[in-house]
């Protein structure tokens, strides 16, 4: 499908859920951010208002670009999916080999997903826990009240053994999982993600 001038951008994972359905009037949150450098190759950004993802070095081909592509014109597929940006037309991968077109967002201001990006300092990160989000997720599914959102409480012990969580209509237990991840680890991705977002907005 690519054609001359046009960049490619490999998503691995769905991000279309990461953006918000509804336009905002000062920012394009309904937009997801590409971005792509044969150098540094290619960064997703997107925010609900919510949450805030990024995802860097990512595969990819052709010129330097950056664009807001409507939330719309994303997928939710698990595989991911490949997108294609012109100056005149974007394109979309729908299912395997198959294409259509999508839009971009020109009437807004990307958010200022650099100024978000960051972590505490160690000394003001009170408590550290690693949760399997799936698990997570399919427990407030699954304690939500008729008509609700999903949202629950979460009650984390000082000594990293089962969190108690706190539904709609019921209650559950949650046991974190074991991670080799440290605090200067995770600071260091974070300050490159925020450099990397910093870059691509100037």
């Amino acid at each position: 499908m690519t054609t001359k001038d046009t960049t490619t951008i490999t998503l691995p994972t769905p991000i279309k859920k990461c953006t918000r359905k509804e336009e905002h009037s000062r920012s394009a949150v309904h937009a997801a951010m590409l971005s792509y450098d044969p150098s540094l190759g290619g960064t997703v950004l997107a925010t609900d208002g919510a949450t805030l993802i990024s995802i860097k070095n990512l595969e990819g081909t052709g010129a330097a670009t950056t664009k807001l592509v409507h939330r719309d014109s994303l997928n939710n597929r698990m595989q991911g999916s490949r997108v294609e940006l012109s100056d005149d037309m974007l394109m979309v991968e729908s299912s395997r080999d198959k294409w259509s077109k999508g839009e971009y967002v020109e009437d807004r201001p990307a958010p200022p997903y650099h100024d978000v990006i960051g972590i505490p300092d160690e000394d003001k990160v009170a408590h550290t826990v690693t949760i399997d989000a799936e698990k997570l997720y399919n427990m407030a599914l699954a304690l939500r009240a008729a008509g609700q959102r999903p949202t629950i409480t979460l009650y984390f012990p000082k000594n990293n053994s089962a969190i108690s969580v706190d539904g709609g209509i019921g209650v559950g237990m949650l046991m974190p999982c074991n991670t080799d991840k440290t605090y200067a680890a995770s600071k260091t991705r974070f300050n490159a993600h925020a450099e990397n977002a910093k870059r691509i907005q100037e």
